[in-house]
């Protein structure tokens, strides 16, 4: 007797299924290293801001910027949403990116002004203030339109079943910046100047809105109208949130996540350089950097294991644990600081990483 074999309906679903898959997992990977590379010269930029800006005489301008960047970021949630649903995933991360692009050049121009000693136009004391702040002004509203498309983006990719690991998998490239950025800035800034630095990470932000614009396309997933609402009506509803008894446990969370930017950007540097007396500008921001490098491998750890956890596990038990290890990394801070202990200070930075 011949055997005839039938190929069942449920295996070509099947079969396109898995290749369905595949091919998401290939462009959230394509969109996690574009992220990798952008934010490899943004974060170690941004945590040594407030530490290179004081070295070159710009006394608290990068205390300026880090308040511009994170309140317009903030006051950027009521409109765009507005403005991501005239956009395409595509264009709304070339736009969010371009604030960052913009911001690192403004970078290099206060160092490039010091290195070559200009005092006039663009250089004069006055315009670099302004052109910093300015940018990063523009950066905090570019960045809420860059993580909505990327969080829009990575949700067309998923479905219930891979939610967790795509969500995970992209936050492990992405927090591999940490580790990236920190080691380039180790390398340059211990052996050349500011405006190196600032120039590099210029290059690098442009080769990420590259990688964007040949971004692989997805399909959308049906939105609601409702869902994009009047910004008269999102303040009003950001307003109800707090009223929302089911929401108040999340604020301490979302407080501390602040807390963290703030110890990135401000604190760690500082005690890290009042932990490092005598030792010369180049040494003091290379182990800086080299802070930011365990501060990024934790990330990377923890990002690569969150994922999966969040598909297993309740989300407040997870909260409640990376919450303690944020408290720890304040407490260890508050040691650093009195001790003047470099080994101190990159403890905090590991237990900053891993509660991230």
């Amino acid at each position: 007797h011949s055997t005839r074999k039938y190929l069942k309906m449920s295996d070509i679903d099947d079969s396109f299924k898995v290749s369905h898959q595949e091919n998401n997992t290939t462009k959230v990977v394509y969109l996690g290293v574009s992220f990798m590379i952008l934010f490899s010269a943004f974060n170690i930029a941004q945590n040594l801001v407030t530490q290179i800006f004081s070295q070159e005489g710009y006394t608290n301008l990068g205390q300026y910027c880090i308040f511009a960047i994170y309140g317009c970021f903030g006051c950027s949630s009521f409109v765009v949403s507005n403005i991501k649903a005239k956009l395409s995933h595509k264009m709304g991360l070339i736009i969010g990116a371009s604030g960052y692009f913009s911001f690192l050049v403004a970078g290099a121009v206060g160092c490039y002004c010091i290195q070559e000693d200009i005092r006039g136009g663009l250089c004069t004391e006055s315009s670099i203030y302004t052109l910093n702040i300015v940018t990063a002004s523009y950066l905090g509203f570019c960045a809420g339109l860059l993580w909505l498309s990327q969080s829009s983006y990575v949700d067309d990719c998923t479905n219930p079943t891979n939610t967790g690991f795509l969500n995970g998998l992209f936050w492990s490239l992405c927090q591999t910046s940490q580790i990236l950025g920190s080691l380039i800035g180790a390398f340059v800034l211990g052996n050349t100047n500011h405006f190196v630095f600032y120039l590099l990470m210029c290059c690098m932000a442009g080769v990420a809105i590259i990688l964007f614009i040949f971004l692989p396309s997805v399909r959308p997933k049906q939105i609601s109208s409702a869902e994009v609402l009047p910004v008269k009506e999102s303040i009003s509803k950001f307003i109800d949130t707090f009223k929302d008894k089911r929401m108040q446990p999340i604020f301490p969370v979302m407080f501390f996540t602040g807390i963290i930017i703030i110890c990135y950007a401000t604190i760690l540097p500082k005690i890290a350089q009042l932990s490092l007396p005598g030792a010369s500008q180049n040494e003091v921001n290379e182990k800086t950097s080299f802070i930011f490098t365990a501060l990024g491998a934790t990330e990377f750890i923890s990002g690569s294991l969150i994922g999966k956890l969040a598909d297993r596990f309740k989300k407040v038990y997870l909260v409640n644990v990376t919450n303690l290890l944020v408290q720890t990394g304040l407490f260890i801070s508050m040691i650093a600081y009195f001790q003047s202990s470099y080994f101190a200070v990159m403890l905090a930075g590991i237990s900053f990483g891993l509660g991230d």
